[in-house]
Order: C-alpha cells, then structure tokens, then sequence
C-alpha cells in the first residue's frame, strides 16, 4: 500500500477553499476538548446550534 502524503500548504488551501471542511474541523476539535470544558461540550453545541440555525 503505498500513502500520499500531502503537504501543510497544500492541505491549508483546501481548506480555505472549501469552507465546509473548515467547520467540520472546528466542531471536531470542540467535540474534542468538550469533556476538558465547564459546562462540557458547551462549545461544540453552540456550533451545532448554528449550524442547524436552531433557537432555543
């Protein structure tokens, strides 16, 4: 099996170019760190609020 590697540059441009991928990372990286915050999770519901223009 042989593995592409891609560089940083390359990777950054995709993102900036598809801004889909840029909140996807985003609410990863809060689903992440959710547990390590206080109340948990708090950020990363926030986004999904947004996302799905959700009011409450």
């Amino acid at each position: 099996m042989r593995t592409n590697w891609v560089s940083q540059e390359s990777r950054l441009s995709n993102i900036k170019a598809n801004p889909e991928i840029a909140a996807f990372s985003e609410l990863m990286a809060a689903i992440y760190q959710g547990p390590l915050e206080t109340p948990p999770w708090a950020d990363a519901l926030e986004l999904i609020r947004r996302e799905l223009q959700a009011s409450y």
